[in-house]
């Protein structure tokens, strides 16, 4: 997989790759202060970890989350 990462005036701000069977999509991402500690979070609050914890170029790590109605996001951040 090849991963392309966004950048203004040198901050990383987005990034996109090509996931082999799946259709094209923006998944929004926010920036936390634990990717580990949100795993925690998002299962108290009844949501689902649908992807993760990954590292990332740069080495962030990623976590693909649906909350507890379903509705898909993603946090970045360090371990």
């Amino acid at each position: 997989m090849t991963y392309h990462i966004f950048a203004v005036n040198g901050q990383d701000i987005g990034g996109t790759c090509a996931m082999p069977g799946m259709a094209a999509h923006w998944t929004p991402y926010f920036g936390v202060a634990s990717v580990a500690a949100m795993v925690a979070k998002v299962t108290e609050a009844g949501g689902t970890v649908v992807h993760g914890p990954d590292q990332v170029p740069g080495g962030a790590f990623t976590l693909q989350i649906k909350d507890s109605q379903g509705a898909a996001v993603a946090v970045v951040g360090p371990a």
